[in-house]
């Protein structure tokens, strides 16, 4: 990663806590299981670094996904809820590589100007604009390094996850919290019904 870059920590919790489809976020491609190439960052340097994370907000699946077949998607309650419990992973990106991350997860494309952390640590929570995943929260730090996540600003109707997602998702607790097939699976079925 490159030196002089204003860093920051991604909390993902969704299908984004499997290493190789973030991969596609930052270098481009389709990730295994779904049906939409992602263009990538205009940065396609690796995280220069990743931790297991807890997240204070309630996970739940709404909507419908176009990339991975049908069901619900990954989305967090804005209300902090300290007992929550979410599984999260932050990953260490530059803030030009979080804008483009977002702007991929709202199907736009080239992104738009770098995000304001100032703005987002002082108020804790922004919302940037009417897509999915355009309410950023804050999370503290990391190290010194601010940690920032984002999901959509309204509660949505719950949708199950699809049968692809869940296993990326399944794939991505495995590799960031050691969980089992089973235990990820058990997780989320709790989530799902919510």
């Amino acid at each position: 990663m490159a030196s002089g870059r204003t860093l920051v920590w991604y909390a993902a919790y969704g299908s984004n806590l499997a290493r190789a489809r973030f991969s596609c976020y930052l270098r481009g491609g389709v990730p295994a299981g779904a049906h939409r190439a992602n263009p990538g960052c205009r940065d396609s340097t690796p995280a220069g670094d990743v931790r297991p994370v807890t997240l204070p907000h309630r996970l739940y699946f709404a909507g419908t996904s176009r990339s991975w077949g049908g069901g619900g998607v990954a989305f967090l309650d804005p209300a902090l809820d300290p007992t929550a419990g979410t599984l999260g992973r932050a990953w260490l990106v530059t803030v030009e590589q979080l804008s483009d991350v977002l702007a991929q997860e709202n199907g736009r494309r080239p992104p738009g100007p770098d995000l304001a952390l100032d703005v987002l640590a002082a108020e804790g929570a922004v919302t940037l604009g009417p897509g999915p995943y355009e309410h950023l929260l804050a999370g503290g730090d990391i190290d010194g390094i601010p940690v920032a996540t984002f999901t959509c600003a309204r509660r949505l109707p719950a949708t199950a996850p699809g049968p692809a997602y869940r296993d990326v998702i399944v794939t991505g607790l495995a590799e960031s919290h050691g969980l089992t097939p089973d235990e990820a699976r058990s997780y989320l079925d709790g989530r799902a019904r919510r």
